[in-house]
Formats: C-alpha cells, structure tokens, sequence
C-alpha cells in the first residue's frame, strides 16, 4: 500500500506541474483544437466498438450459426498452409462475395503467417475504403508479427487513428528498435503519446524512464510516469521517489 501511495503521489505531481507549465508554453485555441479533433476520433471509435459489439453478442445468442461454421472453416484454412487455401482466404479477405467475413479471412491469413501472406494483407490495407477494414488488417498484420509493414504505417499512414492503431500494434509485437525510431522522431506531445502507449504495451521501462526524466514537454513526462506506475517495476518505484524528492 505504502509504494502504491508514493506512485500515486508522484504521477500526481508530475501532472500538476506539468499543467501549469502547458499553460504557459501551449496557447489555448490550439489545446482546443486537438482535443476537439481526439474527441472525434473516439467517438468515431466508440462507435465502431458498439457495432462490433452488436455482432459479437449475436453471435453469442447462436443467432448466426452457419457464419459460425464459416468462420471456424477459415479458421482452418489458415492452418492449411497450402497455396490453395490461402486464394480462398485472399478472396474473402478482398471482399469477394462475403464481405462480413472479411475481418475474419484477415485475420486467419495473419495466422497463416509467411511472406505471400502478408503481402496479401498489405495488398486489403491499401485498397480498403472503409476503416474497419483497415482496423482488422492492422491487427492481422500484428498477429503475423510484420513488423515492417506495420512500422511503415506507423511513419506513413496519413489517418490519425490509423496511425495510432499502427503504433499500437508495433507495442503489442514488441518491436523495440521501430518504437525507438518513432519516439526519436516525435517533435510533440502528440506524437509522443501514442509511442509511449505503446512502450507501455511492449513492457519497455527503460525508455519511459528517459522520457519521465528529461523530456523537454511537461505532458510527455507526465504521460511517461502515469505508463511506468502501472508497470511495477523496481526502476519504475526508483524513479517514483526521485521524483519526490525533488
């Protein structure tokens, strides 16, 4: 309880200090701006979540059983392997008569994992108009652990949201070297952000560390301290009292 209080402490005061001195530093009308624009953005979220929250609980209730079937079939097209069924995956996965088992197709082609794979993967990316599919080939790209691609989206991808996701998915594959790429190339708070969710994920409290140290933006350190109180680690509650102390 008594470190959990001194972690608590020093995120606490981290983000007061880091308020006043934004205030100071960011003119108003553009702090509006952005979290007007971040707003957006989640509620764009927020509603495709609901819809896919829809689906999921339907399927649940057994209202769609012979898309069940389908979907553990493409399951099992995956573990094939053989370049037949990965055609058939590829033509769902470019909408090809079935569309609501797009996601799907992409994701076992993820699992089918290999270079042909993934580029067919890239191939839905980048010809998709609607982002719930993009959404579902970023994560079939994580599951196939494409670092590459995914760390050329996250440089790229002109999407906000998409952008993030990409970065996201960057954490949850572990990609040290791509993250540290992106975090040197971040010129703002914003950009940051999204990096050290993602450092977070990827469980790498060496950078955050650095960032809740000597991070020039008062709203970088203080995103960096809030991820590192949640890791639990021994450099994490070091930092925590130096912080303190100060």
């Amino acid at each position: 309880m008594r470190r959990a209080g001194i972690v608590a402490v020093a995120a606490l005061i981290v983000g007061q200090a880091g308020g006043g001195l934004l205030a100071q530093t960011a003119p108003e009308p553009a702090r509006t701006e952005r979290e007007q624009q971040a707003a957006e953005r989640a509620r764009e979220r927020a509603e495709r979540d609901r819809e896919r929250a829809e689906r999921d609980r339907s399927r649940a209730e057994g209202g769609d059983e012979q898309a069940e079937l389908k979907r553990a079939a493409l399951h099992g097209l995956a573990m094939a392997g053989t370049a037949e069924s990965r055609a058939a995956l590829a033509r769902i996965a470019k909408g090809a008569g079935q569309p609501e088992l797009r996601a799907d197709a992409l994701h076992a082609l993820g699992i089918a994992g290999g270079e042909e794979s993934r580029a067919l993967i890239a191939e839905v990316y980048a010809a998709a108009a609607e982002a719930d599919v993009k959404e579902a080939a970023l994560h079939a790209l994580m599951v196939a652990a494409d670092k590459p691609r995914l760390f050329a989206l996250a440089q790229g991808e002109k999407d906000p949201d998409l952008r993030e996701q990409a970065i996201r998915m960057l954490g949850i594959t572990r990609a040290k070297a791509e993250l540290a790429q992106l975090l040197a190339a971040a010129k703002t708070a914003d950009e940051c952000e999204p990096v050290i969710d993602a450092l977070f994920l990827a469980g790498e409290t060496e950078p955050l560390i650095a960032l809740a140290r000597d991070a020039n933006d008062p709203a970088t350190r203080r995103a960096a301290v809030e991820k590192l109180a949640l890791m639990r680690s021994p450099e994490a509650t070091k930092l925590m009292l130096e912080i303190l102390e100060k």
